[in-house]
């Protein structure tokens, strides 16, 4: 008999050599990331985003590699999880949670969606409610049907075309003076934020989180409202739980 084990089907493989086994799982994790990355990005393009926008979500992204690896290789330590036999091969979709159709007074209402849509619809429907609607956005929806001479506006990024390279417009110290001024006023105010992937590629994630958790406590100490429009897909699985928790509904 020759070096390699026979089988009555021929000769079997040998086991592949301890680097040889590193290199094929390393060049296979390599290769996983790459498609992930691009198909990423071909979906952020095929959606309409702007150079700018697409800017944003990379940097975004890049600047979270290190959570979201840390992020894999702590799932790949966890037991794997059990097969329901009951359940195997359906995939049933979860359903989308519909936003409530009016707002309660205090409560903050985060609205996950590639791009704002129901949170405006549900902004619409309790514009009337108050007396001032504050808007924060990178770029700005028309509320002035909803709300007419009621709608005050906070632009994120540089003001106008013609705003330097190095101004990143408005911080959230400097946004936290006008929600506050606007809330405390008699009547109180619904506020309406997104563009919060912007917030977190000029100011970082920790920055951000805590600027919403005092927004949520500001719309709730004032009887406001707080209004939020943010795309999942920007955010790694732990920043996104964080952010929802931060909200008294979600959907």
């Amino acid at each position: 008999m020759n070096g390699d084990s026979l089988s009555r089907d021929g000769p079997l493989r040998r086991p592949p050599a301890p680097d040889e086994s590193f290199a094929e799982a390393y060049a296979q994790g390599f290769g996983d990331g790459l498609r992930d990355g691009l198909k990423e990005l071909l979906q952020h393009a095929s959606r309409g985003h702007t150079a700018s926008e697409l800017r944003l979500f990379i940097e975004s992204r890049l600047a979270r590699v290190a959570e979201e690896v840390e992020f894999k290789r702590r799932s790949a330590l966890a037991p794997p999880p059990k097969t329901s036999w009951g359940t195997l091969g359906r995939t049933p979709a979860p359903p989308v949670p519909t936003p409530p159709s009016s707002v309660v007074f205090g409560s903050s209402y985060l609205i996950l969606e590639e791009r704002p849509a129901r949170a405006l619809e549900m902004l619409r429907r309790s514009a009337g409610k108050y007396p001032r609607l504050l808007v924060i956005s990178l770029h700005p929806p028309d509320l002035e049907a909803a709300a007419p001479g009621r709608v005050e506006l906070i632009r994120l990024g540089p003001n106008g075309p013609g705003g330097r390279t190095d101004d990143h417009g408005p911080t959230p110290g400097e946004i936290g003076g006008r929600v506050r001024e606007a809330t405390e006023r008699e009547g109180g105010a619904i506020v309406y934020i997104d563009g919060l992937e912007f917030l977190i590629t000029e100011f970082g994630v920790e920055t951000t989180l805590r600027f919403v958790n005092w927004l949520t406590t500001q719309a709730s100490h004032t009887a406001s409202v707080l209004v939020a429009s943010a795309d999942p897909q920007t955010l790694t699985s732990g920043d996104l739980h964080r952010l929802q928790r931060a909200f008294t509904s979600v959907a």
